[in-house]
């Protein structure tokens, strides 16, 4: 369904970066979300992200009904609560697979994720970030050793999808299970 599709890369690191390039403020309007840049959606589905998604976002029983109605009865999901260590490798691999739908390489995405990777200790000192990006996403997980941040997992992630063939072979890696967590 469409509302996967806009789930997916409204949530993601690429398409957030671009809308805060954007706004100057706390509004999103609607002309500057008709000027954003979308993924096909033809791309997207080819990628078949569609159990990623509905592991990350149906995540309480309320979502049950729509989990039985994609014929996903056997498949483990959001609804018996993820653990986090899975919840942060399926937001990785969706993070790098959008960024790859978007055409960017890995240079893109250093830039886009620059400064993510500095110690925390360096990191919660107000004086240090004081020259980093207000914006930026060095914000995401501060409070952890950056080998255990989404940013720095997702731009590990993403230099191991460029290793492979094609999307499908990056899903589909580790007996099925797709891209592991380091």
């Amino acid at each position: 369904p469409a509302i996967w599709f806009h789930t997916a890369y409204s949530g993601s690191f690429v398409f957030d970066f671009a809308v805060r390039a954007r706004v100057g403020g706390l509004n999103l309007s609607e002309f500057l979300m008709n000027e954003t840049p979308l993924i096909a959606r033809a791309a997207f589905e080819r990628a078949d992200l569609t159990s990623i998604l509905l592991r990350l976002a149906c995540s309480s029983p309320w979502f049950a009904p729509e989990w039985l109605a994609l014929g996903r009865r056997g498949e483990p999901c959001g609804i018996s609560g993820l653990p986090a260590p899975e919840r942060l490798r399926l937001r990785c691999v969706l993070d790098a697979v959008i960024a790859a739908l978007y055409g960017l390489d890995i240079a893109d995405l250093r830039w886009i994720l620059r400064d993510c990777d500095h110690p925390r200790e360096r990191l919660a000192d107000p004086k240090f970030c004081r020259d980093l990006d207000p914006k930026g996403f060095w914000r995401v997980d501060r409070g952890l050793d950056p080998e255990l941040r989404h940013t720095v997992l997702t731009l590990v992630a993403f230099d191991e999808l460029r290793r492979y063939s094609s999307i499908d072979a990056f899903l589909a890696a580790h007996a099925g299970a797709g891209w592991q967590l380091p």
